[in-house]
């Protein structure tokens, strides 16, 4: 397997060196360059395309690279929160019920809410 990452890595350099000695090669004229404050004389075609290349990657790959930094902060942050109160849930669940047993869930004769019967439950036990 190590050979085959070998020959694919070899094949690549050499795909982007012929395509480099290309562009280089089809792009042989020279430009002078104003750049709002300096004026550069003489610049090669395909050096000025380089660099405006080079640079449009450097921005775009710094804005992705503030947009990946937020988003695994965000990211972060999100789960100390998930398991800051999945800790809470499992305390809570540990907790013993008061009256021994689980309250029955079916509804009172009077139709009363689980809410209602449950206050009552606690107003009965306290007095």
């Amino acid at each position: 397997m190590r050979w085959l990452r070998r020959f694919v890595f070899g094949a690549l350099v050499l795909v982007l060196g012929w395509s480099a000695w290309s562009f280089r090669s089809g792009n042989d004229g020279v430009i002078d360059l104003d750049l709002v404050w300096v004026r550069v004389h003489g610049v090669p075609v395909w050096s000025a395309l380089g660099m405006a290349l080079v640079v449009g990657a450097s921005l775009g790959g710094l804005v992705v690279g503030f947009a990946w930094l937020r988003q695994r902060i965000l990211n972060r942050r999100h789960r100390k929160a998930i398991e800051r109160l999945e800790s809470e849930v499992e305390r809570l669940r540990s907790i013993p019920l008061a009256g021994g047993g689980s309250p029955s869930l079916e509804p009172t004769a009077a139709g009363a809410s689980i809410f209602a019967r449950f206050g009552a439950r606690r107003r009965e036990e306290s007095s």
